[in-house]
């Protein structure tokens, strides 16, 4: 969903990087990018582990992580929305077709738990659960990180997805902006539209020695 649908990534890596400036540790936004689309606690573990952070605490990092990005970053009416996403999954479902949210993101419980903590996010928690709802109406199947041991670029969750919906994951296409994301799909042995960000070119360097084959393409679909 994120980087697909919305425009998060960004603001997410901004947030990963106040994070760390709260410990002292000075990173870059480029420093997530290897990282994205596995999970929050990879995604901050993971830069964690290669500027050798000690005594690093996954889950209170990823609390605090919630905290900024709600609070800085991703307020209501905040427009990182993409244009045409919404229209691309109502063409989809008025052509017939199944559609599912597939993420590496932990549900809405998780995003909200920051919100609950004090009286005066609960207009926060009010948008979360309007979010929420819009998502449960317009998909078949919803999949988040909760169930999963193994994230992207393991395929569990796009297996998952498929079962969930009842469709054979030869007739599954996978729309993807992580190369998480992409090594999952190809591992589940599904189609891959790649929608293209700024970080292409390290992408793409990555892409071609995984010989993704014919069940890879590159599209820029937003």
């Amino acid at each position: 969903m994120d980087g697909v649908l919305c425009n998060s990534e960004e603001p997410s890596r901004q947030a990963g990087v106040d994070v760390f400036a709260e410990m002292g540790v000075e990173v870059t936004v480029d420093d997530f990018v290897p990282f994205m689309g596995t999970g929050e606690a990879n995604f901050l573990g993971g830069v964690a582990r290669v500027k050798g952070v000690k005594d690093f605490n996954p889950e209170s990092a990823k609390k605090r992580f919630f905290e900024i990005y709600l609070d800085k970053y991703a307020k209501p009416n905040s427009g990182i929305g993409f244009p045409g996403a919404l229209e691309l999954i109502m063409e989809c479902k008025n052509a017939g077709l199944k559609v599912a949210v597939a993420s590496s993101c932990y549900d809405r419980k998780g995003l909200s738990a920051p919100c609950q903590e004090e009286a005066s996010r609960a207009n926060r928690e009010k948008w979360l659960n309007q979010a929420w709802a819009v998502l449960i109406v317009r998909f078949d199947a919803i999949v988040s990180a909760d169930a999963f041991e193994n994230l992207k670029p393991a395929p569990d969750i796009f297996l998952s997805a498929s079962k969930n919906l009842g469709v054979d994951t030869s007739e599954c296409i996978v729309i993807e902006d992580a190369l998480a994301g992409v090594q999952a799909a190809k591992a589940a042995e599904m189609r891959v539209f790649l929608t293209i960000p700024k970080r292409i070119s390290y992408m793409l360097q990555t892409l071609r020695t995984m010989h993704c084959g014919p069940k890879f393409a590159v599209g820029c679909l937003l």
